[in-house]
């Protein structure tokens, strides 16, 4: 049966060593972990892949650019906000450290261009990995120290992880199930598909896309333990059967041993507010504090050792396990009681801004309607007539109607809210304050 490693060959024979060795120790097992067990999900990783590294020959950005080379960047958008017009940007031709440092400076984690950052942190790997922030995550995710050693991200060992750490954060494989190249080399180039832009790269992607897919036909692959793809034999009129590969955003394949992708975190965030126990915060992928106090409060519930580590590294299996299987909150007869007044004494921010947002709404909406009452008075509609003359020749009452109508909507707006509060603290679904 073929091989990751073999459609790698057929497509890039020239491959570097380190990529030729890390595809055929670790690949297989790679691409079925993160989900990449369809013809369409390895052709579209690979073809990216293929179009970062100039079909797997690159190892490490080159940042040795001529003065044309810069220019063409500076003509496609490129470094504009970074140099300040064509002339300078050309001028560090031949500058390699120096372009890096400036080009990469103050950005993705870098420090400035003094710090050297910018060239250390330059792209490496498959999908080229670049700055410092995304040497540091996916270093901590592989146990090790990326940033003060780049070129460990080289290590046959390490040097496909993060690229399959950046595809599973950015849910790439929806795009590849659709055949969708384009978004693909926007999230990964632009870091969103809601952009114009046409990625550095994408022509060469497309044209490697198809060349990955002859490939992986030609050879018969089909993932290990997976159904064989119709797409990978001679077209038969049976339809291909479905993908049923549990992925990282399924609550049951939370996988903590790597750390955690940005869809276990979406699924972690949605297991807890389904029991309804504290407060989560968005749903969102993102590990802040709501979610960690969260996840620490529930261990705490359970019996289980409170780790206050605000990593999601620290997340054990016997955690992910409990929450799945505990039942939902039960909400206790003084949570039950919890009032507004209540929520504010103890200092929730929701409760107290709610209650300063209707304050104001009286203050100004209470006055403007006793003032529209007191214009029935001839003493008061001489004053208020007199004020209304210096505002500007709003006709009679409609000034006043609109500043109270204006005041009732907030005031409403922020009575909701704050019934939202008191109904999330009954029913558990928000922990309170602390």
């Amino acid at each position: 049966m073929a091989r990751i490693i073999d459609i790698v060959l057929a497509v890039a024979p020239n491959a570097a060593a380190p990529y030729r060795e890390a595809f055929d120790k670790y690949g297989d097992d790679l691409f079925a972990k993160f989900g990449l067990t369809t013809s369409n999900r390895v052709a579209h990783f690979l073809a990216r892949c293929l179009s970062e590294t100039g079909d797997f020959i690159t190892l490490v950005e080159n940042p040795n650019y001529t003065a044309a080379n810069l220019a063409g960047q500076w003509n496609k958008g490129n470094g504009r906000k970074q140099f300040i017009s064509k002339a300078e940007m050309m001028s560090y031709a031949g500058k390699p450290e120096e372009l890096f440092n400036r080009w990469y400076g103050n950005r993705m984690g870098n420090g400035g261009p003094a710090s050297g950052d910018g060239f250390r942190m330059r792209g490496r790997g498959p999908l080229q990995m670049t700055g410092k922030a995304a040497y540091r995550k996916y270093g901590q995710r592989m146990g090790v120290d990326l940033v003060a050693n780049p070129d460990l991200a080289l290590d046959p060992r390490y040097i496909l992880l993060p690229s399959f750490y950046e595809w599973d954060d950015g849910r790439l494989n929806r795009y590849a199930d659709a055949d969708d190249a384009l978004s693909i080399a926007r999230v990964i180039n632009v870091g969103t598909v809601r952009t114009d832009q046409i990625p550095n790269g994408y022509k060469d992607q497309v044209a490697a896309l198809r060349r990955v897919k002859a490939a992986i036909k030609r050879l018969g692959w089909a993932s290990p333990g997976v159904a064989v793809d119709p797409a990978t034999t001679p077209a038969t009129p049976s339809a291909a059967a479905p993908d049923s590969t549990p992925t990282s955003d399924d609550a049951t394949t939370i996988n903590v041993d790597d750390g955690l992708s940005e869809g276990e975190i979406k699924a972690i965030q949605t297991l807890l507010r389904s029991k309804g126990i504290h407060r989560v915060g968005l749903i969102d992928g993102k590990w802040g504090k709501d979610t960690v106090g969260a996840l620490a409060a529930f261990q705490s519930a359970a019996g289980l050792p409170v780790n206050v580590t605000v990593d999601r590294a620290w997340v054990d299996k016997t955690t992910i396990a409990t929450l799945a299987t505990s039942p939902q909150s039960e909400v206790g007869e003084e949570r039950a009681k919890t009032t507004a007044s209540d929520l504010r004494k103890a200092g929730d921010g929701v409760a107290k801004a709610t209650w300063w947002t209707k304050l104001w709404a009286k203050v100004f909406g209470v006055p403007a309607l006793a003032l529209g009452v007191a214009q029935q008075t001839d003493t008061a509609s001489g004053y208020i007539a007199t004020a209304k003359s210096l505002l500007s020749d709003v006709p009679d009452k409609v000034w006043l109607i609109a500043l109270v109508a204006v005041a009732g909507a907030i005031y409403l707006t922020a009575n909701r809210a704050e019934k939202a509060a008191v109904a999330n603290v009954r029913d558990g679904r928000d922990a309170g304050p602390a």
